[in-house]
């Protein structure tokens, strides 16, 4: 009888040792400040970018967390919920034009529904 609980004792805690070592691995214990998102509501952080695909241009202007993009065509579209991460990129959502948002960073997409149209941004 002891011995069966010895060993059962012994497989719950290479259970337990397992699961730790599972959420480790997958992130669970992340702290605050390696979150990749930072708030931007009230840092007044102010970018603007010129996003081309070919001779077709879009400005961006990044207010806090909200920003305006003027397409090629002259179009006026604002984003509400700006997110950058900390690896510097930018992501638009909640934009007046449904199924359009935006990814600003090294290599950048205009996201149009489920397409995603490579641009370049500078």
């Amino acid at each position: 009888m002891f011995k069966f609980i010895g060993k059962l004792l012994k497989y719950i805690i290479y259970l337990a040792v397992g699961l730790v070592v599972i959420l480790l691995l997958i992130g669970i214990f992340n702290t605050p400040e390696e979150s990749e998102i930072i708030d931007l509501s009230s840092s007044g952080s102010n970018k603007s970018f010129i996003c081309s695909l070919g001779g077709e241009k879009s400005k961006i202007k990044i207010r806090g967390n909200t920003a305006i993009e003027t397409t090629a065509a002259g179009v006026t579209i604002n984003y509400s919920n700006v997110n950058k991460t900390n690896k510097g990129a930018f992501a638009l959502e909640g934009s007046s034009k449904q199924g359009r948002s935006w990814f600003v960073g090294a290599q950048s997409y205009l996201l149009l529904d489920t397409n995603m149209i490579p641009y370049n941004c500078r």
